[in-house]
């Protein structure tokens, strides 16, 4: 997973790393450890197939 911010940064985590998802009406929570997690927004996706898109990628890491 890669992600740019508005300063043009990058980051990259590799999807294996994610251990947890949990998945809320308006964002996603990417747990890497216990207590760390990555917060995406949905707002960030431009469609409904890019959330689905997003979510069945997710979904195939998920320990939950």
């Amino acid at each position: 997973m890669t992600s740019t911010s508005e300063g043009n940064f990058h980051s990259e985590i590799p999807l294996k790393l994610i251990i947890k998802t949990v998945e809320r009406e308006s964002y996603w929570l990417l747990y890497i450890a216990k207590s760390q997690f990555i917060y995406i927004p949905k707002k960030v996706f431009m469609s409904q197939e890019d959330q689905a898109t997003f979510r069945m990628l997710v979904a195939g890491n998920r320990n939950n």
